[in-house]
């Protein structure tokens, strides 16, 4: 048995037993973890862990038993410490108001067969175990669910998952589709202008942008990299994926990438925009972007020497930078977009996987073969 008496007595039912009743400012507010007391699983069930202290949220399993509510509607569970069980014995003998029923009796020969269990009595505590208490932790924990997993949001409202989730917190409410999409929508706007005030601090910053098609709709994203003045770190954020309802065209895609650009305040800031190879990209940029500032190494009139004549020398950024190319060269006097710049991995990519494959020599296709 336990130093601590079951028959300790206190006004709160969820009051510790084992500290005082007077205020202790000077305090620390951190418990040294102690042994737990088991408590009869046959009256209550265990529901959680209170953070940061030494004590368990229990449900009672007495069928005549009104769980008191809190204010938003949700269960309150009842606080048992691990040091006392005074607690849980008080509320189960609350159902036994005239002792009439014997509960005096179960509880007793519960708690002497549990003192005899030498491996329930000795089940270690996991500190580091995280466990929904609060209803602000559940709606948080199933909303992170939803966007991780990226489910649509009646998920909710199916039974099985339901099910779940009354099963894991029978004391906490799981609301509707029409909750999590508000709070979707409000944590939305909340880090829209995180990622807008921590862009202000910026004076550089540069994008990466993709269209795709999935399941027959296609979408526009883009992601924005810039260097934070005070950790001299890179950080990344994706400005935004948008819906693109109509065909694939240049103009289309340079309105949606202008909207972007205004909406979180960077357009004075960008300094340049990796893309594929794809021709709408190409000419939207042309159209409307930044002329490159990539010097071209045609005209180098460097000396050279002898042994160096018979040599072709070729420039990477002459061949993975086309815009040094006439044709892809913007001059647009007033552009809205940043600077072109194709993707270098991609281009690399295609190298390897097509444009190698069609060279004619057969000594340097045996050789490819024999490390593949």
């Amino acid at each position: 048995m336990s130093g601590a008496s079951d028959n300790d007595d206190f006004d709160d039912e969820n009051a510790n037993p084992n500290t005082s009743h007077v205020s202790q400012p000077n305090a620390s507010s951190t418990e040294i973890p102690v042994k737990k007391l088991a408590v009869p699983a046959e009256f209550f069930t265990c529901v959680g862990e209170v953070p940061g202290k030494n004590a368990s949220l229990y449900r009672c399993l007495h069928p005549g038993c009104v769980p008191k509510k809190k204010r938003d509607g949700s269960e309150k569970p009842l606080v048992v410490y691990h040091s006392s069980r005074c607690n849980a014995k008080r509320h189960f003998l609350n159902h036994d108001p005239t002792k009439d029923l014997g509960h005096m009796k179960l509880w007793e020969d519960a708690v002497k067969h549990l003192d005899n269990s030498t491996s329930l009595n000795n089940t270690p505590i996991s500190v580091n175990r995280r466990v929904i208490i609060l209803q602000e932790d559940l709606d948080n924990w199933v909303l992170n669910f939803l966007i991780v997993d990226v489910l649509p949001i009646y998920t909710v409202e199916k039974p099985g998952f339901k099910q779940l989730v009354h099963t894991l917190v029978p004391n906490l409410v799981l609301h509707g589709r029409t909750f999590f999409t508000n709070k979707l929508e409000t944590m939305y706007n909340e880090r829209r202008l995180q990622l807008i005030d921590a862009l202000r601090k910026s004076t550089d910053a540069a994008t990466t942008i993709d269209a795709w098609t999935s399941r027959g709709k296609a979408y526009l994203g883009e992601t924005i990299h810039w260097f934070d003045g005070e950790s001299l770190k890179r950080r990344s954020a994706c400005l935004g994926i948008r819906r693109i309802k109509e065909r694939h065209t240049y103009d289309g895609l340079t309105t949606m990438i202008e909207d972007l650009h205004k909406e979180y305040e960077v357009v004075d800031k960008l300094r340049g925009a990796t893309t594929d190879n794809g021709s709408n990209f190409f000419k939207a940029f042309r159209e409307s972007g930044d002329a490159s500032d990539v010097p071209s190494y045609e005209d180098d009139d460097s000396e050279q020497s002898d042994e160096e004549d018979n040599m072709l020398y070729f420039e990477i950024g002459n061949i993975l930078d086309a815009r040094i190319r006439q044709e892809y060269v913007s001059n647009n006097v007033n552009p809205t977009l940043p600077m072109h710049r194709k993707c270098t991995c991609y281009l690399l990519s295609l190298i390897a996987k097509a444009d190698i494959s069609k060279i004619p020599d057969p000594i340097f296709q045996k050789l490819r073969n024999s490390t593949t």
